[in-house]
């Protein structure tokens, strides 16, 4: 259900169109009452494309489709893509509360 719900609230665009992606499991670094903290893999995307990749917060809409409720403490997420000192792209997640 994580997996589902998480899918469900980041967006992947690639020059404004949007994109499925291979993403791998969240790894959480931060802990409970901490400022959010992770990291999601990224399994297939092209060099071209992780340049151009933007993530955002999925639209409303896109959260009433897939039936959760999008609370206003996600507006303080932030997503980075990014590469890990081993080389792998990432996309990072934080949050400043």
């Amino acid at each position: 259900m994580r997996k589902i719900a998480l899918a469900a609230a980041v967006s992947l665009s690639l020059n404004g169109a949007s994109y499925a992606l291979g993403l791998g499991e969240i790894e959480m670094y931060s802990a409970l009452n901490q400022s959010l903290d992770a990291e999601i893999a990224i399994l297939s995307a092209t060099e071209d494309e992780l340049r151009n990749m933007r993530v955002t917060l999925a639209s409303a809409d896109a959260f009433a489709r897939a039936g959760l409720v999008q609370l206003p403490v996600l507006s303080s997420v932030g997503f980075e893509v990014d590469r890990r000192p081993d080389g792998k792209a990432v996309v990072k997640v934080t949050s400043n509360e």
